[in-house]
């Protein structure tokens, strides 16, 4: 669990490429005047090679995402997956997003 303040924080000191994209839900509904409509439900926080290596390490994105409509400071992310572009596979376990999160932590700290 990390803040989006923390995961803004370490994108501007370390220099990470990221992405914040809106997340809708998967299904929709009809409004009254017959469009399709897909109501947003969170944001996904994606950012690109957190431990700052060469070689394979460029190509991994970790992405974070929220469940709050509106996006202020403490709006909590929690961990949804490491993507290596390399192989494309996607990582989703606990250790993962244990390791993900500690990365940013250590490397806010120095």
């Amino acid at each position: 669990m990390i803040t989006y303040k923390q995961l803004k924080e370490f994108t501007e000191k370390c220099g990470v490429r990221f992405e914040l994209n809106p997340r809708y839900a998967k299904e929709g509904y009809y409004n009254l005047d017959g469009k399709y409509v897909r109501p947003q439900i969170g944001w996904l926080f994606g950012m690109n090679n957190i431990s700052g290596r060469s070689g394979s390490s460029e190509y991994q994105w970790v992405w974070f995402s929220c469940l709050d409509d509106t996006l202020v400071d403490s709006s909590v992310f929690f961990f949804e997956e490491r993507y290596s572009q390399v192989i494309g596979k996607s990582y989703t376990g606990l250790r993962e997003g244990f390791r993900a999160t500690d990365t940013i932590e250590r490397r806010l700290k120095n």
